[in-house]
């Protein structure tokens, strides 16, 4: 979704005359490039509506186990699982190693939606100092 009143454009649009409606949109097309780096926000995207296509961290709405009401998370996606989770190491306590990982399933994801960029600051790091 963009950051742009589409309702206000309209609204003004339906108003004006033909030959100010026809600026208008000479002024829009030339504009083009501005609109196009205005900054979208993500949607929820239902998990029954389609899941991620590719293995990341993603922000999902879910239900835990150990939550009475959803609440919002950021959690690993593995599209070979086709699944939200969590790697959890099998760790040895004699041997001191870790012997495995395996995929703990997230069963109560309800919608899901993209991290945004991380911050960068005016310099394009992603720390101030």
């Amino acid at each position: 979704m963009r950051l742009i009143d589409a309702d206000a454009i309209e609204y003004d649009f339906n108003i004006k005359t033909y030959s100010e409606n026809r600026i208008i949109v000479t002024k829009l097309l030339a504009d083009k490039d501005t609109i196009d780096a205005v900054p979208t926000v993500n949607q929820w995207i239902s998990v029954k509506d389609c899941l991620p296509e590719e293995s990341g961290d993603y922000l999902v709405w879910a239900l835990f186990a150990c939550e009475e009401y959803p609440t919002y998370s950021i959690v690993h996606y593995d599209a070979d699982f086709e699944a939200f989770g969590e790697w959890d190491d099998i760790f040895d306590p004699h041997t001191f190693r870790f012997l495995d990982s395996e995929f703990e399933e997230i069963k109560g994801v309800i919608a899901w939606m993209p991290l945004p960029e991380p911050y960068k600051n005016k310099e394009g790091e992603t720390h101030d100092q």
